[in-house]
């Protein structure tokens, strides 16, 4: 995964140099989905993610018009700070697992 995509050294030339199986959107990107401008950008990083056929995650979505602006533009994952914070791969392993005995 390309974390924090548009900050520092994770942009689109590291689409190019690397084998990418996932772009995580930096925060800063998220944080300006329910701008015009933000939005703008945002449309270009998901026409060239959906051109290359690589998936998107939006982490730290703090507003509804956020996680609206992201789900329009069919972002693949999206986490809501609001709703749950990050798990482990292991805990989230554990609640799968009882999800499923139910």
């Amino acid at each position: 995964m390309l974390e924090d995509f548009d900050d520092g050294v994770s942009n689109v030339y590291s689409l190019q140099k690397y084998e990418v199986n996932a772009i995580k959107l930096s925060k800063t990107l998220v944080e300006q989905a329910d701008t015009e401008k933000g939005r703008n950008c945002l449309n270009t990083v998901f026409k060239i993610s959906h051109e290359l056929d690589i998936p998107l995650f939006a982490g730290g979505i703090k507003s509804d018009s956020q996680r609206y602006e992201l789900q329009k533009m069919q972002c693949n994952m999206v986490q809501d700070i609001r709703v749950n914070y990050p798990i482990t791969a292991y805990e989230a392993k554990k609640r799968l697992i009882n999800k499923q005995k139910k």
